[in-house]
């Protein structure tokens, strides 16, 4: 084996390098473990959210035919007051 010619000083730099690499190894892997998790639970909540959008959107799909309704609900009241006054009349 070839015995490399180093001082302590570069020794002890390039132990206290190695160490810092693995301290920032660490700190960068329990960042990325916190933002996995973060990532995970804002699925589940977008999940969430988009299963209750299409369930609003199921309850909203005919709102447009209330327009509609409000006129054929107007023919209804006429022939009803005719029915009414038709009714009236025979007593």
């Amino acid at each position: 084996m070839i015995e490399l010619a180093i001082t302590s000083s570069e020794r002890t730099a390039w132990t206290v390098t190695l160490i810092l690499g693995v301290v920032v190894l660490a700190v960068v892997i329990a960042l990325l473990t916190i933002l996995l998790r973060l990532v995970r639970e804002i699925d589940r909540g977008v999940a969430g959210v988009w299963e209750s959008a299409k369930r609003v959107a199921a309850n909203t799909a005919t709102t447009w035919q209330l327009n509609q309704t409000a006129a054929v609900l107007e023919e209804i009241k006429k022939e009803a007051l005719l029915h009414d006054e038709f009714l009236a009349s025979k007593q």
